[in-house]
């Protein structure tokens, strides 16, 4: 399909728009146990969202209660609860083994999760299982961590049911399930965990595994963020941001997720992030976002890890080095990130950081694409349209993949896919069906589809002629600087002006200006 103005976009969100560099932690291999002093201290550094739920002990709101609780201070658990010293001894390891790990000291962690889970407690497998998903003081090994995670589930954990519900949403260890996940968000809320709660609440407002319920989600939301659960707060905030079944309040918004990144949720430090570097109910502040998605990186937040990689790559807010942020492109995409997945492609096939390799980048389109990618998706449905970039012209493949794209929410898919259909290139011409994707991208602001539009309106193509129409489009378009827009006004007013003096003028007999394929 030849076409005018082609060409291919690193695409980045509006979301997180600027980025920081990379920090490496170094974890002490040391068995002696360094605990930070303060639980401020733990907090800066902490992934302490996990476990910051009710525990079972009389007397103790909340298990993070005891994880801040002085060493010497443990026993009084033991004689105020009745508890046996066999189980106390194995409660103590699960204390430790969760300072060693908020103390950035996961070799220590992993082997008292492994003492404690040795001797049946349910909770240290749970534990057991992420260090083994994460990779954390351990080798990663996702099919021990899935065993772990059953098990525990089996005996109603409802840490380890999250996991799972998790793990099948996604298909991260499994083959993805949608009813499997949702099953055990589900038994997890049963079991009134807050995070099983929080865990059901995203599946409702996302209509994953079930209807969509925006008010019964909410409802979920209070009811878990009411007993402290950082998860909760972090989305309950995401939907005062948005609007999302309660008003739109930006202030709370913002203290909801400072809340919940304080009590060591990653994603809501990223959000906060994002807030900075947006301005979004604060000022900007890049110096600030910077840090935010430090943190949440250290913290494994695979957008902040990507988040941070696009700044390095930019050079914005911080000093570039477009090797280092190949670097985290990498880890993000090892971490699932699907954007990254894209922006790596692109890199290998430009050779920006990494020597060029066009198989490579080709492939981590696909690995995108298949991910739910609209981007990556995108380009690879160009690379095979115009037979480019280490792809062979295939335009039924290309077909496809613009239909994929365009669902995924890409305009540029929806215009080329468009473009495709107005001239039967790859498919059969229909003419209805390519005006109805050039206003669905023109109605999230492609300018490309404006310009088709006008052009369609003021020749006539698929839709009468109806150069008010065609006005109102061209000028959308140029208002965005769109040159071509602005050349078509131009005409367009001239053949406005020649039908008001001669009724027998037609438009378009002295000009003609094709339609846009990205």
């Amino acid at each position: 399909a030849a076409g005018n103005g082609r060409e291919h976009k690193v695409r980045f969100s509006t979301s997180t728009a600027e980025t920081t560099m990379q920090t490496t932690t170094k974890h002490s291999t040391s068995s002696t146990l360094s605990l930070p002093s303060t639980v401020s201290q733990i907090l800066k550094t902490s992934k302490i969202e996990q476990y910051c739920q009710p525990f079972d002990a009389k007397g103790y709101k909340n298990f993070v209660e005891l994880i801040f609780m002085p060493t010497g201070k443990l026993a009084q658990v033991k004689s105020n609860v009745g508890m046996k010293m066999g189980h106390f001894v194995r409660f103590r390891r699960i204390v430790l083994a969760i300072r060693a790990q908020l103390s950035e000291n996961p070799i220590l962690a992993f082997r008292l999760f492994t003492k404690c889970a040795e001797k049946g407690e349910i909770r240290a497998k749970t534990y057991l299982a992420k260090c083994y998903r994460d990779g954390r003081g351990c080798k990663k090994e996702l099919s021990k961590a899935i065993k772990l995670f059953e098990f525990a589930a089996k005996e109603g954990d409802a840490h380890a049911m999250c996991a799972l519900s998790y793990a099948y949403l996604n298909g991260v260890g499994v083959e993805k399930s949608i009813k499997k996940g949702y099953t055990y968000a589900k038994a997890a809320a049963d079991t009134k965990d807050p995070l099983g709660i929080s865990q059901l609440a995203l599946c409702s407002l996302q209509g994953v595994g079930t209807k969509r319920d925006i008010d019964y989600a909410i409802g979920l939301l209070k009811e878990a963020k009411a007993v402290g659960c950082p998860r909760a707060m972090y989305l309950y905030g995401c939907c005062l941001s948005i609007g999302e079944g309660v008003e739109v309040d930006v202030k709370r918004a913002f203290d909801h997720c400072d809340m919940a990144a304080n009590f060591g949720n990653a994603a809501a430090v990223k959000w906060l992030g994002d807030a900075y570097s947006t301005g979004f109910g604060v000022s900007r502040d890049m110096r600030k976002a910077v840090e935010l998605y430090q943190k949440a990186h250290r913290m494994g937040d695979s957008g902040a890890t990507f988040a941070l990689g696009r700044c390095l790559h930019t050079g914005t807010g911080i000093n570039k080095n477009v090797e280092r942020a190949v670097g985290l492109y990498r880890a993000a995409v090892k971490l699932g990130e699907i954007e990254a997945m894209h922006t790596l492609g692109f890199c290998y096939q430009y050779g920006i950081g990494v020597e060029k390799d066009l198989q490579k980048g080709l492939e981590l389109w696909r690995q995108g694409a298949k991910s739910g990618c609209g981007n990556a998706a995108f380009n690879l449905a160009y690379a095979y349209d115009c037979g480019e970039n280490g792809a062979e012209k295939n335009l039924k493949l290309a077909i496809q993949l613009y239909e994929l794209a365009a669902k995924l929410g890409n305009t540029d898919a929806m215009c080329n896919l468009g473009y495709c259909y107005s001239h039967g290139c790859g498919t059969k011409k229909d003419m209805k069906r390519a005006i109805e994707l050039y206003k669905h991208a023109a109605e999230n602001g492609d300018t490309s589809a404006l310009y088709n539009l006008g052009c369609c309106y003021h020749r006539g193509k698929g839709v009468s002629v109806d150069l008010e129409v065609a006005h109102r489009y061209y000028s959308e378009a140029a208002t965005e600087g769109h040159e071509k827009s602005i050349v078509a006004l131009r005409k367009l007013c001239y053949d406005i002006e020649q039908t008001r003096k001669n009724k027998y003028y037609t438009p378009f007999t002295s000009a003609s200006f094709p339609l846009l394929h990205v």
